[in-house]
């Protein structure tokens, strides 16, 4: 009797990994999005009056402090940046040293995980 020949195990014989969700959150929105919603974060970044922006009120103390804990540095400059490849309208208030930032992901209307549309 001949021996039988089996074909080889295939290499990629496991699944191939699911691809994640078309319409995943960025982790900087969901960052900043968590950021903004935390109550205790309000004397420093807090949603507008009409919910539809968040005001960071205090550039100093959210660089010094909620930057390095949610991000991996401290420069409110790469923040802005990165922010503004999301962000349509940025509103400056030099003499308060407080910064407004609008945009169709960040409106606190209790649905976190906007996603862009590009």
């Amino acid at each position: 009797m001949e021996p039988v020949l089996e074909p080889a195990p295939s290499v990629n014989s496991n699944p191939s990994p699911i691809p994640p969700p078309i319409n995943s959150v960025p982790p900087f929105l969901s960052k900043t999005y968590d950021m903004v919603d935390d109550l205790s974060t309000n004397e420093v970044v807090s949603w507008s009056s009409g919910n539809n922006s968040f005001v960071v009120w205090d550039v100093p103390e959210f660089s010094k402090v909620f930057l390095p804990k949610y991000f991996k540095h401290n420069n409110f400059s790469s923040f802005v940046r990165q922010l503004n490849t999301y962000v349509n309208n940025i509103t400056r208030d030099e003499c308060e040293e407080k910064q407004e930032r609008k945009g169709e992901y960040f409106l606190s209307d209790g649905e976190k995980h906007r996603t862009p549309e590009r």
